[in-house]
């Protein structure tokens, strides 16, 4: 999937979702429902294709539970896109 697939693809719920990990937390369902406003049902659904799509990973070492994104979010976050759809701010001075 391309980047730009990507984009059109994600639904709002997505979004709420990858702002709320991006830059690179480690948070479980339960934080991410809280961070976002969001149901936990929602918010599991919303990890589910993130995972599929190769957004999200499952937590490493001690923190099985939490996901974080994975460089290919992160790369896609850093476009112009990217960062107009997730309202992220970049530490590079290039926009």
């Amino acid at each position: 999937m391309s980047k730009s697939e990507l984009a059109q693809s994600l639904t709002v719920r997505e979004m709420h979702v990858l702002r709320a990990l991006l830059p690179g937390s480690q948070l479980t369902v339960e934080q991410i429902a809280r961070a976002t406003c969001l149901s936990k049902h929602t918010v599991r659904r919303a990890v589910c294709i993130l995972d599929s799509a190769g957004l999200l990973v499952d937590g490493v070492g001690l923190r099985r539970t939490a996901w974080q994104v994975t460089p290919l979010a992160l790369s896609w976050s850093a476009t112009p896109q990217g960062r107009v759809i997730l309202d992220v701010q970049t530490d590079s001075a290039t926009s």
